[in-house]
């Protein structure tokens, strides 16, 4: 018969900077590796979210992730995470930290231990090296925030404008073309053509799909066809965007004899 294991349950709080699907999490047991949770994909704009997570008894690694590498705050609002009991005592908690974050706990977890709970979200960043001041304070954004405006209004014309146009304007086009216009192609052809949009397989030309599942850091992906003894490639992966984080990709291609 299966022997029912006792569990300790805690909540893993997030609260996210403006981009929370920068953001992932997985907590690890420590004497085997074996992952017991991890988070999905975040979407863009969330501001807070608190999943539970119940463990047995054990030694266990929390590791955050941060796709950007910029952490959680402070360069795009003051961010924090923090796990904690059930009770409220505060296992694990940070914000600055740049492309991931680890902490060691055990459970269950042992009340005398808990951490402070901070005034504000950065008053948990005491140490002056971790301090968002001593930051870059110039750095690429991933996303124009706003749009600078022209240095000044253009200025107004000095001459007025005439009460009738001094050159009579051109007259309107005939109704109907006197030359029909010549047979043009409907929509331009795509870089990597679909099963729908080739004709059927013959003896030279073959269908493949492309099957790839991302991980967390899908701009990192790419992948080309090239054949055997050249250098240019006949097909391309399309880009792929921190949208598609553990998400399969398939990309159908014709390929020739050879």
């Amino acid at each position: 018969t299966d022997v029912e294991v006792a569990t300790t349950c805690l909540f893993v709080n997030l609260y996210f900077d403006k981009h929370s699907e920068d953001t992932s999490w997985i907590i690890k047991d420590t004497d085997g590796g074996i992952v017991m949770d991890q988070s999905l994909a975040y979407d863009a704009g969330l501001t807070t979210v608190s999943p539970q997570v119940c463990l047995p008894e054990g030694n266990y690694e929390f590791t955050i992730y941060d796709a950007y590498e910029d952490g959680m705050c402070c360069k795009w609002g003051d961010g924090v995470y923090n796990v904690t009991s059930t009770s409220g005592d505060i296992i694990v908690m940070g914000g600055t930290f740049g492309s991931d974050e680890t902490t060691n706990f055990t459970m269950p977890f042992d009340p005398a231990d808990s951490l402070s709970v901070p005034s504000t979200p950065t008053d948990i960043f005491d140490d002056e090296s971790l301090s968002p001041t001593n930051r870059p304070t110039v750095s690429p954004t991933p996303l124009p925030t706003t749009v600078i405006p022209t240095p000044s209004p253009t200025p107004l014309p000095n001459v007025p404008p005439t009460l009738n146009p001094t050159v009579p304007p051109t007259p309107p086009p005939t109704l109907n073309p006197t030359v029909p216009p010549s047979p043009q192609p409907t929509a331009s052809p795509m870089q990597n053509p679909t099963k729908e949009d080739l004709p059927g397989p013959t003896d030279s030309c073959y269908f493949l799909d492309v099957n790839v599942t991302l991980d967390q850091y899908p701009s990192d992906t790419r992948w080309e066809i090239i054949p055997k003894g050249e250098t240019t490639a006949l097909f391309v992966s399309p880009p792929y965007d921190n949208s598609l984080i553990f998400l399969p990709d398939t990309q159908s291609v014709c390929l020739e004899g050879g």
